[in-house]
Parts: C-alpha cells; sequence; structure tokens
C-alpha cells in the first residue's frame, strides 16, 4: 500500500479510538477565542509533527531494517519527553522514567536479536 492510504487509515480509525475521549472537551471548548498564531501552531503539531513524522517512517521501512525504523519510533517520546523537562514545559516523573527504561530495554532487545539471514547462515554453516 501507498504510505499515505495508510497514514489515512491509520488517522481515520484512531479518530473512532480517541473521538469518545476528547470529543465533549472538544465541545466545550470556544475555538473562536484562539487566534491565528495558536491555530498555526495546532496545523504544524497535526501535519508537521504527527503526518509528517509517521510517513517519513513508513518511506524509511522500505530501505531501512526494521531495527532501525524501530529506533526512531520507538525513540521519539523519549526524547521529546526530555527536551520538555530540559525546557522547564514539563517534569520528571517516576513514571516517565520507568517508561524510557522499558523503551530503551525493548530498543536494545531488538538490536540484539539476529536476522532472518543471520539465523539461516548459521544453521547452514552448522550442517
Amino acid at each position: 500500500y501507498h504510505p499515505v492510504t495508510l497514514m489515512k487509515w491509520l488517522f481515520v480509525i484512531s479518530l473512532y479510538g480517541s473521538a469518545p475521549l476528547g470529543l465533549r472537551d472538544a465541545m466545550r471548548t470556544e475555538w473562536s477565542t484562539f487566534d491565528a498564531t495558536f491555530y498555526g501552531q495546532l496545523l504544524f503539531v497535526v501535519v508537521g509533527a504527527t503526518f509528517v513524522a509517521y510517513l517519513l517512517l513508513l518511506i524509511a521501512q522500505r530501505g531501512l531494517r526494521p531495527t532501525v525504523v524501530s529506533i526512531y519510533n520507538y525513540g521519539i517520546p523519549v526524547i521529546a519527553s526530555m527536551l520538555a523537562v530540559m525546557m522547564g514545559q514539563d517534569q520528571l516523573t517516576l513514571t516517565k522514567v520507568a517508561s524510557a527504561i522499558l523503551i530503551l530495554l525493548g530498543v536494545f532487545m531488538v538490536t540484539r536479536s539476529k536476522s532472518r539471514q543471520q539465523l539461516l547462515r548459521e544453521q547452514l554453516s552448522n550442517e
């Protein structure tokens, strides 16, 4: 499938999962009180930081090993949290530290695993 098609369906399905959680708050929000700067920032987050980032990950999967793509994909929240804490926009909590450790542990496990080709080569050399 084309990456844009995958992204379209990913966001449509995600909308059905997230709408019940945020629809009430979205309906209560006075959208007319926000200025153009807010809408520009919202557009950047939705299109630039979310859609384009995920689209580039899908495109990267064509040429890179899945382990490399997963490192970037799962590293994004860790890096974003670290930057937010360093900029004073968020606080470091035990939950964030534990989450980062689990993510890094998972990435480490993936990078240490052998590819199918490596396993086949080892199996052929043992025969």
